[in-house]
């Protein structure tokens, strides 16, 4: 009985490892942020940008669909220009950056579109969760929580060689919270009162994958 039992973990373990996908990530990010309101008075009209690299796995694997997980770190940096316009402030413009990293995790659907045997065009779509790891800030620039929770979809292309893939894509994400926020800014009337951020990143990345 005893016998069975591990040859039948056995079989289970490889049935279930057999066919999976290993990546490996790497790129650019560049993050849009707004106010909630729309407004953009504290100057993020530039966006923030940084790097990002990951590793993932693929299950359920198929010529047509997969799931996909993954585990990451993404960096976001940026300026904010401030215009102290208020006389008790002897009007003037400042410049301040901001240094942020996260690790994020993610869960997606892939579907596959194979062109022949080599080309594969795919899209994906899935939940998303960050946690604030560093945060160097000299700016109104605040955090509301260490954690975002969102959504990720994007798409590429592959060019796959027997186990072996090669691939670039790019990723749009979104937040359900507004863990950022802009501070509090002097103005002419006395000071604008904080308010939460909305906040866009888009990805392009390359990729390396390896099949079980």
């Amino acid at each position: 009985m005893k016998k069975c039992s591990i040859i039948l973990l056995f079989c289970l373990v490889t049935g279930y490892s057999w066919g999976q996908t290993f990546s490996l990530h790497a790129g650019e990010n560049w993050t849009w942020m707004k106010e909630v309101n729309g407004n953009t008075r504290l100057g993020y009209s530039k966006p923030f940008t940084g790097y990002n690299f990951s590793i993932g796995l693929e299950f359920l694997n198929n010529r047509l669909f997969s799931i996909g997980t993954s585990l990451g770190y993404i960096t976001k940096s940026g300026n904010e220009t401030v215009n102290f316009t208020a006389p008790l402030y002897n009007p003037h413009t400042e410049i301040y950056k901001t240094d942020l990293s996260f690790i994020t995790a993610s869960a997606v659907l892939n579907l596959k579109f194979p062109l022949g045997r080599i080309l594969r065009p795919y899209l994906f779509a899935g939940p998303r969760i960050d946690y604030l790891v560093t945060d160097k800030i000299s700016s109104s620039f605040g955090l509301n929580s260490k954690y975002a929770s969102g959504a990720s979809t994007g798409g590429g292309v592959e060019l796959k060689f027997l186990k072996l893939s090669v691939g670039a894509g790019v990723e749009y994400r979104f937040d359900f919270n507004h863990y950022s926020r802009a501070g509090s800014v002097p103005a002419v009337t006395g000071f604008v009162p904080a308010s939460d951020m909305k906040e866009r990143t888009l990805i392009a990345s390359v990729s390396v994958k390896f099949r079980f």
